[in-house]
């Protein structure tokens, strides 16, 4: 049984670099990048510019670039509103002259009934341009080919357990393949608005140590049965929210880390099944990592379907994440993990720039 064991081990871990140097080898073959135009008004449009070889420069382009933190750090009396800072910010990542702020990443199995959904995050997603760099990982190669067509890079699903993806191979593999100031898992049913965008640069002039790891997260807000056209614009979308219902802070959805985040320490806890999310908060918070509820100020729309918002307790091995973290620590206080036990929260100013606050953490998210 023990060398069954090894050998079938070594039969996996062959596969898994077998579909990594495959990956790697798409890469460097694919010649495609979206930079989806986006008008002020935040409305996705159709007519997706394509630019070769920009997928990959960060692996063959010796073309030196700037943080955004060290972009701000270096100008930043130069910019007094966040107007300003937006502006200036999203001329030097066209000129090539700073990094995407964000790169963005999720997966998804090929789901008729959800068509509709994903579909609308691909758009809006892509109207976050140039701002936020979309990533999509599968091994499907339909839908590989689709999201493509579609403006959104592509990386192959090379670590998973039971059949589903491994959430810190999903980071490292990204931060290895692109260059941004922050990375971020979300759930691909999830909705954006320039309040993503707005928050992440505001967070830059902060006092914040960015030489620590940094998680941010929130709380969403679930609409039902979102309509085509109401996921079609910002201002729709903040629309649509408004009869929608902001969930529990015990689900989180998304989780943006800056890129020294150390991802290769975490559990291997997989995607879409409970446990994992409060888990990553709880963690980061027993690690002293700088913890921020973004909820305020970052409006995460959830597109909720007849499937209903407690979607992952139903999967199988919906509890596979609670016994992998059961068996490594013994027992796991999920309760310290909300989005309202985080160190910081954001929250509009009265110029209505979102400002960071220091919280007086309840007695309720200890233990650790």
């Amino acid at each position: 049984m023990v060398v069954n064991d090894m050998m079938q081990n070594t039969i996996n871990d062959l596969q898994r670099w077998k579909s990594k140097v495959e990956g790697w080898v798409r890469g460097f073959s694919e010649r495609s990048q979206n930079q989806s135009i986006i008008s002020t008004e935040g409305q996705v449009q159709t007519d997706y510019r394509i630019e070769k070889n920009n997928e990959s420069k960060h692996l063959t382009d010796p073309v030196q670039t700037t943080t955004q933190s060290q972009l701000f750090t270096q100008h930043w009396k130069k910019y007094k509103t966040l107007k300003e800072r937006i502006a200036a910010l999203k001329d030097a990542i066209i000129r090539n002259e700073a990094d995407p702020l964000l790169t963005l990443f999720t997966t998804w199995p090929t789901k008729v009934d959800k068509f509709l959904v994903h579909n609308s995050t691909i758009k809006n997603w892509n109207s976050l341009y140039p701002f936020v760099r979309s990533v999509f990982f599968t091994n499907e190669e339909d839908l590989a080919s689709r999201v493509k067509s579609m403006g959104w890079s592509v990386l192959p699903i090379v670590q998973s357990a039971v059949g589903i993806p491994i959430l810190k191979y999903m980071y490292t593999d990204t931060m290895v393949k692109f260059k941004s100031t922050f990375y971020a898992y979300s759930n691909g049913d999830i909705l954006f608005t320039e309040g993503l965008v707005e928050t992440l640069i505001s967070l830059l002039s902060s006092d914040l140590d960015y030489n620590k790891p940094l998680m941010i997260v929130g709380q969403r807000t679930n609409v039902q049965d979102m309509t085509e056209d109401e996921t079609s614009s910002f201002d729709k979308i903040i629309q649509a929210s408004k009869r929608g219902k902001l969930f529990t802070p015990y689900a989180e959805d998304f989780f943006i880390t800056n890129d020294n985040y150390p991802w290769k320490e975490c559990a291997e806890v997989v995607i879409g099944r409970r446990a994992y999310d409060n888990w990553l908060v709880l963690n980061a918070r027993k690690r002293d990592h700088i913890t921020i509820d973004g909820t305020k100020t970052i409006l995460a729309v959830h597109q909720t379907t007849k499937a209903g918002n407690f979607e992952g307790h139903g999967r199988p091995n919906s509890n596979y994440n609670d016994r992998l973290l059961v068996k490594l620590y013994r027992r796991v206080y999920y309760g310290s993990g909300l989005t309202s036990c985080t160190s910081y929260y954001t929250l509009p100013s009265s110029s209505g720039e979102p400002k960071l606050e220091k919280r007086k953490v309840h007695k309720s998210c200890f233990p650790l």
